[in-house]
């Protein structure tokens, strides 16, 4: 299901962007409160040159001189888990208040860094989506088992992050990742992934976000068959 519904959800994230005319990945600075655009995935594209990376974020708030409060918004079908971590790292590691702000998607590796967010606000027609983390191995059996180990390993981090932020205990978390979850903005307030519910949001965005629950439902019923 994933080769079907994650590129989906790129380009839900592609057609946001688009429309809102917000560049890829962006920072800036106004008195004493800066913003960061994370609309783009998590880590290098090798497709396209673009992505946001741990390094470009570290560039961004080390130029926020100043600056007492940060603004982070999200629109990213995720990506490399562990890009996706360092992100997380470093925005809880800035000094003042931050806020994220969910405009399109926060998916997979983006969920994840939304939750380094003081409060977290999410537009009324943006998507969450989380699930268990996935790699591709090559070699032994031996190496198939390790690669294992450390995918379980990375879901315990993520879940135990997700409950420590939202309120759900780790192992409620883990049943939502196991599901691959899609939350609308009223569903990932009643789970505790969002503190607010923002005010404004266009028609054709909440058309295109029902659309993708809509694919990502019958493809779980399908695959439940």
């Amino acid at each position: 299901m994933k080769d079907l519904v994650l590129p989906r959800a790129r380009m839900l994230a592609a057609r946001h962007r688009e429309t809102s005319g917000k560049p890829s990945f962006h920072a800036e600075a106004s008195g004493t409160r800066a913003s960061l655009y994370i609309y783009d995935v998590i880590g290098e594209d090798w497709w396209t040159g673009g992505g946001v990376t741990a390094k470009s974020v570290q560039q961004a708030i080390d130029g926020m001189k100043g600056a007492t409060a940060l603004d982070v918004y999200i629109n990213s079908p995720g990506g490399d888990i562990f890009e996706g971590k360092a992100i997380y790292a470093q925005i809880r590691r800035f000094s003042g208040e931050k806020v994220v702000h969910v405009d399109g998607i926060a998916a997979s590796a983006a969920s994840f860094i939304a939750m380094a967010g003081d409060r977290i606000i999410t537009a009324p027609a943006a998507t969450w989506m989380i699930h268990e983390v996935w790699a591709g191995a090559v070699g032994r059996a031996s190496d198939m088992r390790a690669m294992a180990d450390v995918l379980d390993m990375e879901n315990g981090t993520f879940a135990e992050t997700y409950a420590t932020r939202t309120g759900q205990s780790v192992e409620d978390v883990r049943a939502l990742m196991a599901a691959e979850t899609w939350m609308s903005a009223s569903d990932a307030m009643a789970r505790g992934f969002t503190d607010e519910i923002s005010e404004a949001e266009t028609s054709e965005d909440g058309a295109a976000v029902s659309a993708l629950l809509n694919l990502g439902a019958t493809l779980r019923a399908c695959a439940g068959r």
